[in-house]
């Protein structure tokens, strides 16, 4: 996929391909050599995570509504891999929870 071509971020000013950061390939190396990456930084990713969330929680509501686990990636248009990956994602998201809820419990706890 041809993406237009950019100018560089860093000052220098040339303009080519977008390596990462909206920095050109040696503009990149150069900065990360030296250590100072940091000065620009990582794009804002939600855009693309957005659509992610929106089928784990169909798949989650799937799940809940009793379709059974083989036909769900039919269903929502992915692989079997994707599944796998959707179901890691919510076990540690219910950790997550698990873990908030239980601090939260001993903050109030201790402030009581």
């Amino acid at each position: 996929m041809n993406h237009p071509p950019i100018t560089c971020i860093c000052g220098c000013g040339n303009t080519g391909e977008n390596w990462r950061r909206r920095l050109l390939k040696a503009c990149y190396q150069r900065h990360l050599r030296a250590g100072t990456l940091h000065q620009f930084p990582r794009a804002n990713r939600s855009r693309w995570y957005a659509p992610r969330a929106g089928r784990i929680e169909d798949y989650f509501d799937l799940l809940r509504f009793g379709v059974p686990r083989q036909h769900i990636p039919d269903r929502l248009g992915i692989t079997n891999r994707t599944l796998h990956r959707y179901e890691r994602d919510l076990r540690v998201l219910a950790h997550y929870v698990i873990h908030l809820a239980a601090t939260s419990q001993h903050a109030e706890q201790a402030a009581a």
